[in-house]
């Protein structure tokens, strides 16, 4: 069998201005995902050779894709920075379409939370800087995702529902009540149904 590659050894150059015959043979390459034939059952232990076989290819195939190199016209990205000290990124070109969803005025400066970022970034549609320098989407998840901002499954929920189609906001009381950062879809969907939420954090365009 063949190695498979470490997490740590996975590394996509971020901000590389590619040649000609490089970006040619980014834009002929296959845009389509891998189809998933299979579901968590197939996953139950069983200690047999073949399931180890399929949990093998199935990594193999996880670490290809975040191996992969993604190419965008530099002139369609929104640049925008990180600012750790504030928990918040900051745009420093005019924002796109996402606005109308997305991201939120203060003191004259357009700024994004750290989950909203992060998701803008894996659709191609920002260029993120930390320290004037552009970051990967590898380690714009190891400076995004903390304790202190947003854990790595308040974003899977986010994530999810924007993928859905839902427009997420995060909610902000007009009453004085302690409220947690839902993580679990589940758990977020049947809030929704409480009176005080509904219409006011998250809708869906159909």
């Amino acid at each position: 069998m063949d190695p498979e590659p470490e997490s740590a050894s996975v590394e996509v150059p971020a901000g590389r201005v590619l040649s000609a015959p490089e970006l040619f043979a980014a834009r002929s390459r296959s845009q389509k995902l891998p189809q998933r034939s299979h579901g968590p059952k197939d996953f139950l232990p069983d200690g047999s050779e073949a399931q180890a076989e399929r949990l093998r290819l199935c990594r193999q195939e996880l670490w290809q894709l975040l191996a992969e190199e993604r190419v965008e016209r530099l002139g369609s990205l929104v640049a925008a920075e990180w600012r750790p000290e504030e928990g918040f990124v900051e745009l420093k070109s005019p924002a796109g379409k996402f606005w109308q969803t997305m991201g939120f005025s203060e003191q004259g400066r357009q700024r994004l939370h750290p989950e909203e970022a992060l998701y803008l970034l894996e659709c191609g549609s920002i260029q993120l800087f930390h320290q004037d320098l552009p970051l990967s989407i590898q380690e714009a998840y190891q400076l995004l995702l903390t304790e202190d901002t947003v854990t790595f499954l308040q974003y899977q929920v986010f994530s999810h529902l924007k993928r859905l189609g839902y427009v997420v906001r995060r909610f902000q009381p007009s009453f004085p009540v302690l409220l947690t950062f839902l993580t679990s879809v589940n758990y977020l969907l049947l809030a929704l149904q409480e009176p005080w939420c509904q219409g006011t954090s998250v809708q869906r365009y159909h």
